[in-house]
């Protein structure tokens, strides 16, 4: 599909306005094929643009759904200091032990998907959080 460029046209010479413009038209470049000389009020045009509104409304839904469906078995948790070196599944394990009061056995015997902290470290103080995925 060949691409489509347009430029402003605007009409300065209206005394009354004193150089404003008073008539903004988009115009095909003459280099453009003269096939695609549609104006934007064109139903054609309004009846596509409906259409292009409509499909990505539906676009952002179902992006969305996915992304509540791929966080389903996701725990955030936040408050654990950062460290050096960070092992953040050890230290989900070890809050889980020490804070939840989990049994040892129970913590040890639980596998995680992904383990990982999200944004990089900000200029505040407070610990980035830890996203756990079962």
């Amino acid at each position: 599909m060949p691409k489509i460029s347009n430029t402003l046209c605007c009409n300065m010479n209206t005394p009354n306005h004193k150089g404003n413009p008073t008539s903004i038209s988009k115009r095909p470049r003459s280099d453009s094929p003269s096939s695609l000389n549609s104006t934007p009020s064109s139903p054609s045009c309004c009846t596509e643009l409906t259409s292009v509104v409509k499909e990505n409304k539906l676009m952002k839904e179902n992006i969305l759904d996915l992304q509540a469906r791929s966080m389903r078995d996701n725990l955030v948790f936040t408050g654990i200091p950062d460290q050096t070196p960070d092992d953040p599944e050890k230290l989900i394990k070890d809050f889980m032990t020490k804070q939840l009061k989990l049994p040892a056995e129970t913590v040890q015997s639980i596998t995680f998907h992904r383990v990982h902290r999200i944004r990089s470290q900000q200029n505040n103080n407070r610990p980035r959080p830890i996203i756990t995925k079962f």
